[in-house]
């Protein structure tokens, strides 16, 4: 079970939750649950991955929707089949390159960011915004 201020909700394989800064979030009731839990910094965004707020599908996902829900913390999203696995692979890449010299790899971090953000985003498109808000 996830719970934050807006309420308590199951998850399961495959759901994702984007969260805003400083949302206060926790998990209950975890028995073999694996998770990932990961941040960029807003700056990153506002600089390098600027253009992604002309984007329909990114934009839509990182302030058009966010902007537009009653509760403003969440995006969530579910995942399956090929878009959840190339998910996990991204993941997988990002935390073997934390392993490395972070300079070295800032360009490599950003891309597989954007290859998860985009998955999201697609999954996110197909559903309404009530589903896609979290309960």
């Amino acid at each position: 079970m996830h719970r934050s201020l807006a309420g308590l909700r199951q998850v399961s394989a495959g759901d994702v939750t984007l969260a805003w800064p400083g949302v206060r979030q926790e998990y209950q009731q975890c028995e073999d649950l694996e998770i990932y839990h990961g941040y960029f910094p807003v700056d990153l965004l506002n600089r390098e991955l600027f253009w992604v707020r002309h984007d329909a599908l990114l934009g839509g996902l990182l302030w058009t929707a966010p902007a537009s829900m009653r509760q403003r913390d969440f995006v969530s999203a579910r995942l399956g089949g090929p878009a959840l696995q190339e998910c996990v692979t991204h993941l997988d890449g990002v935390a073997d390159l934390r392993r490395e010299v972070p300079a070295t790899h800032r360009a490599a971090s950003a891309g597989r960011l954007l290859l998860l953000l985009g998955n999201v985003a697609r999954a996110n498109s197909g559903s309404s915004a009530d589903r896609s808000r979290a309960h």
